[in-house]
């Protein structure tokens, strides 16, 4: 057997008769329909082959909550008006008996799964019923569904329903149920509940498992999402240059002076943040305390108009670290700068974390006289090398080519004399200041 057709206020009653199509004349066609079940319906319907269940007619189908979720059987049989209030029928002649059945079953719930733990904010949804009005649902704190257990209720013309902070609260288990409506208003609905589901919502925790220990600078420091936080809140405090021992048991420190003046101060205040990470661009080496703590809203902050000391906290205990920053990250490189770096190569005769003083000029000259000499210098050879090709090859024989080529080649060499000389003139300089600088090596040698 097919499965009886539910419908609502949406959907329309649709036949046809065997004089529809007849020609007339004067005559009005109508039909007798006959509704029997908890309503009985029995009406002449002129000029049309179907009838909406949104008609006046068929008002008493949905205005009583009791009947809803009901059975009828209805049938037609045609009729004809020769004058106006004279309708006839034809005697006995009905059509085959057909059924439905109104609106008011209550619909299948499906998210979230029942006794599940989940995250706020919660949806939640269920099956969708063709020809619903509406659905009411409740979500209460109980089971049984008491007035005073109750935290949110209401209609909606969807079957997904949004749940956020302060209306449920973390660590706490929730009940749910729904209903179907005839209306949109959800004034009318079915007197059954759907199957009640429960869920837990997740407490909000200290994030666990904080990372690394010990490493470079500067680094990102991470740990595990918490499943009841939407933000994280974390700190930082500088607390002691040391960073490592030698063999005898003394101390290993960071050397740079600026260092020591931030030991015991606060490098990063309360930051609030949605990832799960911090970025760590300091530039000293030794021990670094940083807590972070989980939060549900972005305020990371107990004390709002929403929390009272009886619900459960939405911001979790402080989880603390250490971390030992024992090695600088070394660029690939030196830089045309020698101070004021975040990095250092610890293979020149400079702090390049330093700040930059009037001492790092002769430093900066050098490196700038070594970029011309070992680096540019063989890319303006290629070019000048590739120039002079090019020249003899488009000069067909021209008597004056040679005498530009050398001109270009004396320019070049009178140049690379003028770097080097200056070089020279730098290194010795430097040395006359004081400065035993072994990085670029003796004049007369090349760099490595």
């Amino acid at each position: 057997a097919q499965p009886i057709p539910v419908i609502g206020r949406k959907h329309a009653l649709r036949w046809y008769t065997d004089i529809e199509n007849e020609p007339l004349g004067q005559c009005a066609n109508f039909v007798r329909l006959r509704i029997d079940g908890p309503v009985t319906i029995d009406e002449e319907i002129p000029n049309t082959v179907s009838l909406w269940f949104e008609h006046e007619l068929l008002d008493d189908l949905f205005e009583d909550a009791a009947i809803l979720d009901s059975v009828y059987n209805w049938r037609v049989r045609p009729c004809w008006q020769l004058l106006e209030g004279d309708t006839r029928c034809e005697a006995n002649v009905w059509s085959e008996e057909w059924r439905f059945k109104t609106i008011g079953a209550p619909p299948l719930l499906l998210k979230p799964g029942h006794e599940v733990t989940v995250k706020i904010p919660v949806t939640l949804e269920w099956k969708d019923i063709d020809g619903a009005g509406s659905y009411y649902y409740q979500v209460a704190t109980t089971s049984n569904f008491a007035d005073t257990d109750i935290i949110k209720n209401g209609s909606t013309t969807s079957p997904l329903v949004p749940i956020n902070y302060p209306e449920i609260k973390p660590n706490t288990w929730y009940y749910w149920r729904v209903k179907t409506c005839a209306d949109e208003e959800g004034k009318v609905c079915g007197e059954n509940w759907s199957a009640s589901r429960s869920f837990k919502t997740h407490p909000v925790n200290p994030p666990e498992k904080l990372r690394p220990a010990i490493g470079k600078i500067p680094t990102s420091l991470e740990w595990d999402a918490d499943p009841g936080a939407h933000f994280y809140q974390y700190m930082m405090k500088y607390t002691t240059t040391t960073y490592d021992y030698d063999k005898d048991g003394n101390p290993i420190k960071e050397t740079l002076e600026e260092c020591e003046g931030k030991v015991g101060t606060q490098l990063i205040s309360p930051t609030i943040t949605p990832s799960t990470n911090l970025w760590l661009g300091e530039i000293c080496l030794g021990k670094y305390n940083w807590r972070v703590r989980s939060c549900l809203e972005e305020t990371c902050d107990n004390n709002t108009t929403d929390y009272t000391s009886k619900d459960p906290p939405i911001v979790s205990d402080w989880r603390e670290a250490t971390y030992i920053a024992s090695e600088i990250t070394t660029p690939p490189e030196k830089g045309i700068v020698p101070c004021g770096r975040r990095t250092n190569i610890r293979g020149t005769p400079y702090d390049e974390r330093e700040p930059c003083e009037l001492k790092h000029l002769g430093f900066m000259l050098q490196n700038i006289l070594d970029f011309l000499l070992w680096r540019l210098s063989f890319v303006i050879l290629i070019v000048l090398g590739a120039a002079t090709g090019v020249m003899f090859y488009f000069s067909l024989g021209a008597p004056d080519t040679i005498i530009k080529v050398k001109s270009f080649w004396r320019a070049a060499g009178t140049g690379f004399a003028i770097i080097f000389l200056a070089w020279i003139f730098i290194n010795l300089l430097l040395v006359i200041f004081g400065y035993q600088v072994k990085f670029f090596g003796q004049w007369w040698q090349l760099p490595l």
